[in-house]
């Protein structure tokens, strides 16, 4: 049930959404309370044994933030890899418009270690 029903329903939307850790766990930690013990954890079980994968004794539960950054990427990568569609070229205006507002040589998608506090999106 976890897998197939909650993953999918609540991970459709997350992709354009923005919302931060905080939020996405607050949002989560009652479902997540009530499927733990329906899987026959208990309640207070480690949250690294919880969200740790399964080959190391994890349960493989997830948390919607790294759901939503997992779709976000998807979503970029299939607009960015459609060259005959509109959102594609609306894409690469847009990344081509950041890389001139951040004054780099190198890409923005490369250097991801330089602060760039002055470009207005996150």
């Amino acid at each position: 049930m976890y897998q197939a029903i909650y993953h999918l329903s609540v991970g459709f939307p997350l992709p354009m959404c923005y919302f931060t850790f905080k939020e996405l766990d607050q949002a989560q930690k009652k479902a997540h309370r009530v499927m733990v013990a329906k899987c026959g954890y208990n309640r207070n079980s480690s949250l690294a044994m919880l969200f740790g994968p399964t080959q190391l004794g994890g349960a493989s539960f997830f948390y919607l933030y790294d759901l939503q950054g997992f779709g976000q990427i998807s979503y970029f990568l299939k607009h960015w890899r459609s060259p005959k569609a509109s959102p594609d070229k609306m894409l690469q205006i847009t990344v081509s418009w950041l890389q001139f507002c951040a004054g780099i040589s190198t890409s923005v998608f490369t250097d991801t270690d330089l602060p760039l506090v002055y470009l207005e999106s996150s």
